[in-house]
């Protein structure tokens, strides 16, 4: 991460994170930690925080069922203190970690889709099965408010399209 300022990009201050370090989601063969990134105030400090794919990540045993860290920004830069890590089946995700449906591999968006002045996110399944339909593909729509972000984004959406309007 090369860290901004006033003046523009700065050479001092840069920040590498690798799934190594402390707090960040367990190191493992072909990771491809990042593959997808967005940034967001997820948390509604005022500064920025980055949502990071991990698609290849496995989660209670199953290969590649993927998840998203987030690691938020202060005065510094980004931090691993209190960072979360976000998987289908955990955290009032819908749906269960499945071999392969990559979560958050390919996309991830922030912005604010309430209105609340919050950062939500949108995570891409590409892979997920849906009944007897092979990788279909879903997305999670994840809302964060400032009165519950210390716990954790809200989960939005029952992950059936018939029931919303276009």
């Amino acid at each position: 991460m090369i860290l901004g300022s006033a003046s523009g990009l700065r050479p001092h201050g840069n920040q590498l994170w690798s799934q190594s370090e402390v707090g960040v989601s367990g190191l493992q063969t072909w990771g491809f930690l990042g593959a997808s990134l967005t940034a967001g105030d997820f948390d509604a400090d005022g500064n920025a925080d980055v949502a990071i794919g991990i698609g290849t990540k496995d989660i209670m045993g199953t290969e590649n069922s993927g998840a998203v860290q987030v690691m938020y920004g202060n005065d510094s830069g980004l931090t691993a203190t209190g960072n979360r890590v976000w998987y289908q089946g955990g955290s009032g995700i819908l749906e269960a970690p499945e071999y392969r449906d990559y979560f958050a591999e390919e996309a991830l968006v922030a912005g604010d889709f309430t209105g609340d002045g919050t950062s939500d996110l949108v995570i891409s399944v590409p892979y997920e099965d849906l009944a007897a339909i092979e990788s279909a593909g879903v997305i999670h729509v994840l809302y964060s408010t400032a009165e519950i972000f210390a716990s954790g984004f809200e989960s939005g959406g029952t992950g059936d399209w018939s029931d919303h309007s276009p």
